[in-house]
């Protein structure tokens, strides 16, 4: 599995609220991404993504 993005050092994060991101230094082309967000489907493996449920709950930290 590729990890340019970072996304490995970050899995402690799912299962954390959205407010846990506070103080996190995220890369420039991170996207925390809510449910509804319109995002484009263009893959980056250099891109980090964090995805929050609709609980506000960090659900996914991936590349792409």
């Amino acid at each position: 599995m590729d990890d340019t993005c970072g996304a490995a050092a970050l899995q402690s994060l799912v299962g954390a609220p959205e407010t846990d991101l506070t103080g996190v230094a995220l890369p420039d082309s991170a996207r925390v991404i809510h449910p509804g967000d319109a995002v484009t489907k263009d893959y980056r493996l250099d891109r980090l993504n964090i995805h929050i449920n609709a609980e506000g709950v960090i659900d996914r930290v991936i590349c792409g």
